[in-house]
């Protein structure tokens, strides 16, 4: 009955990989139309997305943070299921083995239903919370993401960031000259360390918002 921290994994990478079609391409929002009408050009450069992700210091911090914060629930989880589980191994062993009466036969099937559904409850709300968990990364990252491409962009003055996905999504082609990956993962993971313990204090502090059945 444990989470399966391996499938929640797998949440975890598909749920990044929506973040960087949300994030990853920027550019000024209100006022390019007024620039469009001006007739003035944007600079334009793009950003392999696969790579920011495996290498973008903040994303393995949290996710080395998720894998614990999923590891106690799962010990939460073990700590409510044992006495469960061996209520429901006695039960059976009397049923088998302890002569009962038929009224006996039927407190325990009554009993053993009951502990099925208590455990269905605590189930479930393990799963919750380490969604509720993973969500609160998404957003972490979600937000840091477009404050710092933002900074980055208005720092070298570059006016639209898109990006170049696995299979060529975002970008058809691109000069190398266009291609700020390494600068900006640089540029991220710099100002990563000196926010690290500040980032991770976020990701610690957000409460458990799951509601309870």
């Amino acid at each position: 009955m444990e989470f399966n921290h391996m499938k929640q994994s797998s949440w975890v990478l598909g749920a990044v990989a929506l973040v960087w079609c949300a994030v990853l391409t920027w550019g000024g929002g209100a006022q390019a139309p007024g620039a469009i009408a001006r007739g003035e050009k944007a600079v334009v450069a793009y950003v392999h997305g696969d790579s920011v992700q495996q290498g973008y210091g903040l994303i393995a911090d949290l996710d080395r943070l998720l894998q614990i914060k999923i590891d106690e629930i799962n010990q939460q989880l073990r700590a409510k299921m044992q006495p469960l589980q061996e209520e429901a191994k006695e039960l059976i062993e009397y049923a088998q083995n302890g002569n009962p009466s038929n009224d006996e036969l039927n407190v325990a099937r009554e009993r053993m239903a009951q502990i099925e559904e208590e455990m269905n409850v605590y189930q479930n709300q393990a799963e919750r919370a380490a969604a509720n968990r993973e969500q609160q990364m998404q957003n972490i990252i979600a937000e840091n993401l477009r404050d710092e491409i933002a900074a980055y962009s208005e720092e070298v003055g570059i006016d639209v960031v898109l990006n170049w996905g696995l299979s060529g999504e975002g970008v058809l082609y691109g000069g190398e000259g266009f291609d700020i990956t390494e600068p900006l993962l640089t540029f991220l993971n710099e100002r990563h360390e000196k926010k690290k313990d500040e980032r991770r204090a976020e990701m610690e502090a957000a409460r458990d918002t799951t509601a309870k059945p």
